[in-house]
């Protein structure tokens, strides 16, 4: 998730790079959410 600010840093961001992030960081938070709720789910 930090990749856009060092991209930004590095004056290496473009619009491609800046969407494809942003969806790939909600993506990336949308699975890690239904992980915890699978493993608390199995553990109650």
């Amino acid at each position: 998730m930090i990749d856009g600010t060092v991209a930004r840093k590095t004056v290496t961001a473009n619009d491609f790079g800046s969407k494809f992030d942003s969806t790939a960081d909600l993506i990336f938070v949308a699975v890690c959410l239904i992980k915890l709720i699978e493993h608390y789910g199995e553990a109650m």
